[in-house]
């Protein structure tokens, strides 16, 4: 199966070849992915080319800021002075401590110091903070936006030169990425680069950006989260002091070798948790194939073990054979060898301020608390979703056992289970498929069975990126919090000569431990970005219309993640006292590479949803011209607490929102009609909707056959069939050429928005005097709400108006059917007949652009007075979606507000028969 099918609805496959512009550009980037995907191992193809520009570029960008490099980073020490100081301090306060309860709690006490900090942070600081560092990049360094692109189309220009240079025999398959590859970058240079987006990096607006996202960030609740999660860790660690006690293990026999030959894995051999962390990646080149699936979610890293006896260090690498660090005749601490206490041109590491036995304690303490704040995690999630206990629970265990075994163990579980096995690092890719495969059979939990097959495996795809996103944050979020505080201390043990090494180069190597600092950095320098990219431009990459995403991903992405590298390396230079050309152009380089390799998912993880809490209406219609009179922003979302609106679901029922408001997929302005302000609930086919609210039947049409996304001679037969027994404007069953004539092309008119029939030029179709005005492409019915609500049915503007809630993708003859079965016999009633809140209007399908089963809904508002009972006109709706929220929208994450995608929903709205 390739990557078009399984990641990438049919739709979007087919709009694909209709890119304003860009068609072979699209065309041809999905097949060198693909390509790529199907044999990784071509990369090697093009790594080199790759790392030779990158390499090229930090060059010159070093030799332009050496003058003022010693200058910028005194200011720049100046401006992190309290976070050195804060690391410093916490160092000198807990001395040698090693008591893993102990060492739990200092972690807990610096998390919540951390979030008490950046509460007490006002705009005013931040603001200060931001102007502070664009003055170092800008004025003392020279560096600035405009450069920085000039030096980015330098480097694309440079790595086309290399990758056509090449470098020694390549296969066919090689040589065609290779080609492929020189070719999208050409297409690039040519069709992009002129239209490089100019971002607003002013510093004010940057800070109140990153300060708005702190305060969204829900601080309090993660300081209560923690709290909890360390209560519970203690109990566990409490609960299992027996084990901690009693754990050591016997040893399996013991056993020699020559001399600088690794011993092989043996029980007893201790796992010596820092050094771990400093070789995890160390030895990894960037050209080989190991640097790059050692990217991979949950790939295992390099160790370094202490024998039995004491008397060898050994790495155990995960891709390649063992070496051996020291080996000694009588026994040493990890931390008398070499590379830990000695000087000199080797390869070594210093110890400042912080002792090597408090780290190792510190990383063992930090280790398992990443993994106690999964378990958690998971179990939070299983207990605040109505369905998600198929993968959260497996996940749970499978981290609590890990959390325990760091302290029972003492070693991380998948080494300690491969080092008791005799087996090397490398199988613990066996351990990888216990949360992969979590994940995968997990989100089965939901998945649709009464549909078609293809329809439930689209379905599950939706379920298994709910799953693994949430997996993945987890992952990511107890990662990184494990590594930062390693990292600082980490840089600031650097000791010897300050400024850059000589040849031998005499200096410790801790200042090449910063690389999640700069990740950090370059992870931030994204986050802004997603605040500059304009809220019309966020679509999916294949979307009609949507060339702009190519920019900002192929020209922007790589533009922060070069300025995020080149900021974080300063950062650790500031720290370790040290500067390194070769480390300079290396982390430009990984920076770029982050933030092009992240964009997409960091784009949906930061846009999706964003709509300025309500407030956002689209400023360009789907042809990115300025609406003519400008829209008005709405006032915000109103209270969940007060909403007249229940979910389209029986009560105690549980569905799966796949898409919500600002949704990449659909719910964007890209759209005749924006339906930004819309939800997708995962109906399965067939399934009964409810009505959201009481009101009036005034629009509807069901004629479209199921698991269809019809083109117009599909359309035009169903539009017969209503013709059946129906008039047609007071006459006959008209035919094509009767549009024509009329001045309508057909295959133009009948198109996906709010373009209504009569509105078109078609005419009108009449059931009994009811028009049906809104489009032909999908089965819907619309539901007039009788009684305003004014908190809730207002307009741009702050205006009360009228509401219409537009259910759509149903299936086939289902509106007919329930209210045939509620007494109304001849269809052409259906119009004007009353609904309550909770009664059966339509059946769930596929029908329309729809990735899967699901029913879509949206609210429309009325921009003039409308008939108190038969059909209303579409011309007399908002072009736009309100927003609303649900009543049940009150219980997520303890808040009022929108539903959010990918989450489950409970709902309260009573089941009632007509």
């Amino acid at each position: 199966m390739n990557l078009g099918s399984v990641l990438l609805q049919p739709q979007m496959l087919e709009r694909m070849q209709r890119l304003d512009g860009h068609e072979a550009f699209a065309d041809d980037l999905v097949a060198l992915l693909q390509q790529l995907l199907a044999d990784p191992a071509q990369l090697e193809a093009v790594l080199p080319a790759f790392r030779g520009a990158f390499e090229a570029l930090g060059e010159r960008l070093y030799a332009r800021v050496a003058p003022a490099l010693d200058q910028a980073l005194d200011e720049l020490r100046e401006l992190i002075e309290p976070l050195r100081a804060g690391v410093a301090g916490l160092a000198a306060e807990i001395g040698d401590t090693r008591d893993l309860g102990d060492l739990l709690g200092l972690v807990g006490g610096l998390a919540e110091l951390l979030i008490d900090l950046l509460e007490a942070l006002d705009e005013a600081q931040v603001r200060d903070f931001a102007r502070r560092l664009h003055g170092i990049l800008t004025q003392t360094l020279g560096l600035g936006q405009a450069l920085l692109q000039d030096e980015l189309r330098a480097t694309l220009a440079d790595l086309r030169q290399r990758l056509r240079a090449g470098s020694g025999p390549l296969s066919a398959e090689a040589r065609a990425v290779r080609e492929a590859l020189i070719a999208l970058l050409g297409q690039v240079e040519s069709d992009f680069a002129d239209d490089w987006p100019s971002l607003d990096l002013d510093p004010d607006r940057l800070a109140h950006l990153a300060y708005t996202r702190l305060r969204r960030a829900g601080l309090e609740r993660l300081r209560d989260e923690l709290r909890c999660l360390l209560e519970n860790l203690r109990a566990v660690l409490q609960g299992g002091g027996a084990l901690l006690q009693a754990a050591n293990p016997g040893p399996f026999g013991s056993g020699s070798v020559g001399a600088a030959q690794p011993r092989p894995p043996l029980l007893d051999d201790r796992y010596c948790w820092y050094a771990s962390w400093l070789y995890r990646t160390k030895r990894r080149d960037i050209d080989e194939g190991e640097f790059w699936l050692g990217l991979l979610p949950g790939a295992p890293d390099d160790e370094v073990w202490m024998s039995a006896d004491r008397t060898q260090l050994i790495l155990r690498r995960a891709f390649t054979a063992d070496e051996v660090l020291h080996q000694s005749d009588t026994p040493f601490e990890w931390y008398q060898a070499p590379q830990f206490s000695g000087s000199g041109p080797g390869e070594h590491f210093s110890f400042g301020l912080v002792g090597p036995e408090f780290l190792e304690g510190w990383t063992q303490a930090t280790a398992m608390l990443g993994e106690g704040g999964k378990m958690l995690g998971h179990i939070i999630s299983a207990s605040t979703s109505p369905r998600e206990l198929g993968a959260n629970i497996p996940l749970s265990i499978w981290y609590l056992a890990r959390f325990v075994a760091g302290g029972a163990a003492r070693a991380p579980l998948p080494s300690f289970l491969t080092q008791a096995a005799g087996w090397g690092v490398g199988s613990q890719w066996i351990y990888v498929l216990v949360p992969w495969l979590s994940v995968i059979l997990g989100s089965l939990e939901g998945k649709h069975t009464e549909t078609t097959g293809g329809n439930q495996f689209m379905q599950w795809i939706t379920l298994l990126g709910g799953d693994a996103l949430n997996a993945f944050n987890l992952h990511s979020l107890s990662g990184g919090a494990h590594n930062l505080l390693l990292s600082l201390w980490t840089l600031i043990n650097q000791t010897g000569r300050a400024g850059p090494g000589g040849d031998p180069d005499p200096r410790p190597h801790n200042r090449e431990a910063g690389g999640t600092v700069t990740g950090l950095v370059v992870t931030l320098a994204n986050m802004l970005l997603m605040r500059l990219i304009p809220r019309e431009d966020y679509a999916h990459p294949f979307f009609p219309g949507n060339a702009k995403f190519y920019l900002y991903w192929l020209l922007c992405a790589p533009l922060m993640g070069v300025a995020g590298g080149m900021v974080g390396t300063f950062a650790v230079w500031a720290l370790s006292r040290t500067h390194d050309p070769v480390q300079f152009g290396k982390e430009v380089g990984v920076g770029a590479l982050q933030a092009f390799v992240s964009f997409i998912l960091q784009q949906y993880t930061e846009m999706e949803g964003d709509t300025d809490d309500g407030r956002y209406n689209p400023r360009l219609d789907e042809d990115g011209n300025a609406y003519v009179p400008a829209r008005q922003p709405f006032d915000a979302y109103p209270p969940a607490d007060t909403s007249p609106y229940l979910l389209p679901y029986a009560r105690g029922t549980a569905q799966f929102v796949g898409q919500a408001n600002q949704g990449m997929f659909s719910h964007m302005r890209f759209n005749s009609l924006p339906q930004i302000y819309g939800y997708d609930f995962a109906h399965d086919f067939g399934d009964e909707v409810l009505a959201v609210r009481d009101g009036t039947v005034v629009d509807w049409f069901d004629w479209i056959p199921d698991d269809t996304e019809p083109d117009f001679n599909q359309i035009w037969d169903a539009i017969k069939q209503a013709i059946d027994w129906a008039s047609w404007g007071g006459g006959g069953e008209p035919g094509q050429a009767d549009l024509v004539a009329a001045g309508t092309n057909p295959a133009s008119a009948l198109v996906i928005g709010p373009t209504g029939v009569g509105q078109s030029g078609i005419g009108n179709v009449t059931f009994g005097g009811g028009m049906i005005t809104l489009n032909f492409n999908w089965n819907f019915i619309v539901v007039r709400h009788d009684t305003q609500v004014a908190d809730h049915d207002k307009d741009a503007g702050g205006g009360v108006v009228t509401t219409y809630a537009v259910y759509g993708h149903g299936k086939t003859r289902s509106v007919r059917d329930v209210f045939a079965a509620r007494g109304v016999a001849d269809p052409r009633n259906i119009i004007g007949t009353a609904v309550r809140q909770g009664e059966v209007i339509m059946h769930a399908g596929d029908t329309g652009t729809s990735f899967h089963n699901h029913l879509h809904m949206h609210v429309l508002g009325a921009t003039a007075a409308t008939p108190a009972t038969g059909p209303v006109n579409s011309s007399v709706l908002t072009p736009y979606t309100l927003p609303f929220v649900f009543k049940e929208g009150r219980h997520v994450i303890g808040r009022d507000g929108p539903l959010r995608r990918l989450t489950w929903y409970t709902s309260d709205n009573e089941r009632r028969d007509p």
